[in-house]
């Protein structure tokens, strides 16, 4: 599953940059995200919000949704440049691989599962 994170770094180049600083969660993952009825009706946790990149509360979307869905979701939220996106993707790799990490460290057997998924969707936008 780690490969999958990995491969991303070939194409770290490509999100490097400057970012424009805009207010952010800071700590957006699949545990603070909720969900009612198949429906996305908020965040909690709010305890690292910050001025920062938004690719780093983008970087969900490469984590929680899968690839086919990435589409509708930039539609959806917005203008969002090549640079940004492929910063998101790289976040989404690097915190994904932690909470990996995590997950097995803490005997986790939710955070893992997710992790695993969310590895599966940055594998499959890698192909």
């Amino acid at each position: 599953m780690l490969d999958a994170a990995h491969a991303a770094l070939p194409w770290a180049a490509e999100a490097a940059g400057a970012a424009r600083r805009v207010v952010v969660h800071g700590d957006l993952y699949a545990r603070h995200v909720v969900v009612e009825a198949g429906r996305l009706v908020g965040f909690i946790d709010w305890g690292d919000v910050h001025l920062g990149d938004p690719a780093l509360d983008l970087s969900i979307a490469h984590a929680l949704l899968p690839p086919d869905a990435h589409g509708a979701f930039r539609v959806a939220y917005g203008d969002v440049d090549r640079a940004t996106w492929a910063r998101a993707r790289f976040r989404a790799a690097h915190y994904v691989s932690a909470l990996l990490h995590y997950g097995w460290d803490v005997d986790d057997a939710d955070l893992v599962a997710e992790a695993q998924v969310a590895l599966r969707h940055l594998e499959a936008t890698h192909r």
